[in-house]
């Protein structure tokens, strides 16, 4: 028998919650790629640093079923 562990997280990530995202939006947080400076929607939405950034963006978070993934904070993240 095995049991179910709980995920492990490094300091820049942890889990994606319902309370997050209601906290996220009524906070109006900023964390992903499309607030960045290093965002380039001119190369189709590429980092400056060609950091893969798809777990980053604004549509990872809106898709159905967002609760219970990885959220990754960006070590790069800068706002203006």
């Amino acid at each position: 028998m095995t049991s179910k562990q709980a995920p492990t997280f490094t300091p820049l990530q942890g889990p994606v919650t319902a309370l997050f995202l209601e906290e996220a939006e009524r906070l109006r947080l900023q964390f992903c790629c499309e607030e960045c400076i290093f965002f380039q929607p001119e190369q189709g939405g590429r980092c400056l640093y060609n950091y893969p950034n798809t777990q980053h963006r604004r549509a990872y978070f809106e898709e159905d079923h967002v609760v219970g993934r990885v959220l990754i904070f960006c070590r790069e993240f800068e706002i203006l």
